[in-house]
């Protein structure tokens, strides 16, 4: 983890409302903050959650799931 590191605005521990687009190889969903490119574990695509930044890494960040707003019909 890189601390307080910030990345496009975006900071570690800092939470957000995002639609999971997609789960991608590996098993993560797939969200986008604006250009941001975020992996969520344990999440189903089109489903809403509120997350949390866990790890800023150069190229995209990490989260995890605080809640699930709208959940799957498969779950």
């Amino acid at each position: 983890m890189l601390g307080n590191w910030e990345r496009d605005g975006v900071k570690v521990g800092e939470r957000f409302k995002a639609e999971v687009q997609e789960v991608v190889f590996g098993g993560a969903g797939l969200v986008r903050l604006g250009a941001l490119v975020v992996f969520v574990e344990g999440v189903a695509p089109h489903e809403v959650i509120l997350g949390e930044i866990t790890q800023l890494k150069s190229d995209y960040c990490r989260a995890k799931v605080i809640e699930f707003l709208t959940k799957s019909p498969r779950r």
